[in-house]
């Protein structure tokens, strides 16, 4: 029991220690950007064709499928093929939907530090106009849907 506690206290000294050893890497001081470097990283690229725990959506026209995979969003022809990145980065995105006229969609994310629902306009092959439904209040919500009257 006693080099449990001993193992314990060498551990918080240890990291106390080292606490300020990273502030450099990290400006902790400003608004989250979660497009920001956290550190040092590397690009890693993978190719696929199947994935878990995604959430999808077709387009109101029936041709198109949107779908979320690791925090991303895609487009695919639903008719199979290859998938179009609509968004990309650090920020999670996902549980996309399409407006009733599919002209817009509905998401959710992380990108300004907790995840809100958000709408960006969709002209059939990108997205533009990001902006939060809610803003600063602190709440996360998630699971958003259009009513049938958009």
């Amino acid at each position: 029991m006693q080099a449990r506690y001993l193992t314990l206290a060498i551990f918080f000294l240890f990291t106390s220690a080292h606490a300020d050893d990273d502030a450099d890497v990290v400006d902790r001081s400003g608004k989250w950007d979660v497009d920001g470097p956290l550190g040092p990283s590397s690009m890693l690229e993978f190719t696929t064709d199947q994935g878990t725990w995604m959430n999808l959506d077709v387009h109101p026209d029936g041709r198109t499928i949107l779908f979320d995979l690791l925090g991303d969003l895609y487009l695919v022809p639903i008719v199979g093929g290859k998938a179009t990145r609509l968004t990309e980065g650090a920020a999670y995105d996902f549980q996309p939907r399409f407006s009733p006229d599919g002209e817009r969609i509905l998401f959710t994310s992380d990108r300004d530090s907790i995840n809100k629902t958000w709408v960006a306009d969709f002209d059939g092959e990108a997205l533009s106009d990001f902006r939060a439904l809610v803003e600063g209040n602190g709440t996360s919500y998630v699971g958003a849907n259009w009513t049938p009257d958009g």
